[in-house]
């Protein structure tokens, strides 16, 4: 009895994976991408992709489909692909805003370091912090700082004269 319970879930794992295939494949509210080639499931363009000369591969793609543009993924990750001059401009100059953005780096908001603004994306957030930071970096206000990075400097030089061994801990200081 329990390998017809084990066959009924392996079945049933199989034909939910198949139907969410499908809803994926069919939905007609998929983003629409540039032409490119049609990549295999999870890995993606892998396999098209060539080790070395990659241009190369990407040009013939442009001609094959027939624009300056192309879209391939892989592993999840997304990329467009611009082959001329002239469509990369228009992209990153005439909609810049479109296209302007940061990855989503999960590992950095597990770490706790979503707030930094190096890794923060585009938004009133990123605004707000950007201004504080150009705030606190200005001109006039950055050499108010320098007799305590003086000392903080000199201190750490005599830490690390002192027990080079630990210099680790020194740093982190």
């Amino acid at each position: 009895m329990s390998t017809t319970i084990s066959l009924d879930s392996t079945q049933l794992l199989l034909v939910g994976l198949l139907l969410a295939a499908l809803y994926v494949g069919l939905n007609p509210k998929r983003q629409k991408h540039p032409p490119g080639p049609r990549g295999l499931p999870l890995i993606g363009n892998l396999l098209d992709m060539p080790t070395h000369d990659k241009w190369l591969q990407c040009r013939k793609w442009s001609q094959e489909f027939k624009s300056d543009i192309i879209y391939i993924k892989v592993f999840g990750t997304q990329m467009v692909v611009t082959n001329t001059l002239e469509s990369t401009l228009d992209l990153l100059e005439k909609r810049s805003s479109k296209y302007s953005g940061r990855p989503r780096i999960p590992m950095s908001e597990l770490m706790g370091r979503g707030w930094s603004l190096a890794l923060m994306p585009y938004g009133d957030e990123w605004r707000a912090h950007r201004r504080l930071a150009v705030k606190g970096f200005d001109a006039q206000v950055v050499p108010k700082f320098n007799l305590t990075f003086t000392r903080n400097a000199h201190g750490l030089l005599r830490r690390l004269l002192e027990s080079p061994e630990a210099w680790h801990e020194h740093v982190r200081q």
